[in-house]
Parts: structure tokens; C-alpha cells; sequence
């Protein structure tokens, strides 16, 4: 890791991480009960199922997040000077975000812990 932490890793961990969660959002239609019988067409919400509104939820708390970590790195937009504790404090957030996604082909060695 030449340059733990920094723009460029940072960059790439919030690409990542957003990609895993706008797919998992997008999937969460497929996932219904065995009993569920509007399993095969129903959207998430369209059921009484509890494991789409469960995976939605989820999606919702990290990119919850996400989006606290890219708040504390708003200095690569208006070009500040970051404070090393805000970026620390995303880099290892996010590292920890992305790891659940681990055995996804995009995955790359530097965004686990």
C-alpha cells in the first residue's frame, strides 16, 4: 500500500462501496421468502416479505455511511486542507464497508482490513 489513505485509494474505496450498494438495492427485489407467492414479479415493498425490506434497510445504513465518509473528505471537492483524523477516520470506515464485498471480482486487496 504506497499511499494508505490517500485521494486516489480514497477515490477508488468510494467507488466501490457505492457500486456494492446500488446493486444490492437493485437485487433486493430477487430475494422473497420461499412462501412468498409474489416472489418471481414483485418488487420489494409490493410483499410481506421481511428480507428485500431488510436488505433496503441495510443498503440505507451504509450508505448512511458512505455518505458521513464523504462528507469528512469534502476537502477533494473544495481542494482544503483535510484534517488527518476525518480521513483516517473514513479510510478505515469505508475499508470496513467494502470488506463485506470481499469475494466480489471487482474486489481488490487494498480495500480490506
Amino acid at each position: 500500500m504506497a499511499d494508505p489513505g490517500g485521494v486516489a485509494e480514497l477515490a477508488a474505496l468510494i467507488a466501490f462501496v457505492a457500486e456494492r450498494l446500488d446493486e444490492g438495492e437493485q437485487e433486493a427485489a430477487l430475494f422473497h421468502e420461499p412462501t412468498c407467492a409474489s416472489a418471481p414479479v414483485a418488487g420489494p415493498m409490493e410483499c410481506g416479505c421481511r428480507c428485500p425490506a431488510r436488505l433496503l434497510e441495510q443498503a440505507r445504513l451504509e450508505r448512511g455511511v458512505l455518505h458521513g465518509c464523504l462528507r469528512r473528505v469534502g476537502y477533494m471537492e473544495s481542494g482544503g486542507t483535510p484534517d488527518a483524523g476525518d480521513v483516517a477516520f473514513a479510510y478505515m470506515s469505508l475499508r470496513v464497508l467494502a470488506l463485506r464485498h470481499r469475494r466480489h471480482p471487482l474486489w481488490q486487496q487494498r480495500c480490506g482490513p
